[in-house]
């Protein structure tokens, strides 16, 4: 993963899933992925605790330029149909 050039931040954001549900959770944002990549360039992947932690937890990691990037760009993916 590349270096954060000078101002720019990760974002680490969790979700709580019904853990009956996670892999329904899953899929969907297997399948929506390539979407959430153009509405969300800073987007870099999402990921899963297998053991340990907390099993119903997944994780969504973004790299933003600044904060009005991250702003601007989310208020634009929310506006999206797709979203």
């Amino acid at each position: 993963m590349p270096s954060p050039s000078q101002g720019s931040f990760f974002e680490l954001r969790r979700d709580q899933v019904i853990p009956s549900a996670l892999h329904n959770y899953l899929d969907e944002h297997n399948q929506t992925a390539d979407e959430r990549r153009k509405l969300l360039p800073g987007w870099k992947g999402i990921w899963k605790t297998e053991v340990g932690g907390s099993v119903h937890q997944v994780h969504h990691l973004y790299q933003w330029d600044n904060y009005d990037q991250r702003d601007r760009i989310r208020e634009i993916a929310e506006d999206h149909p797709a979203w």
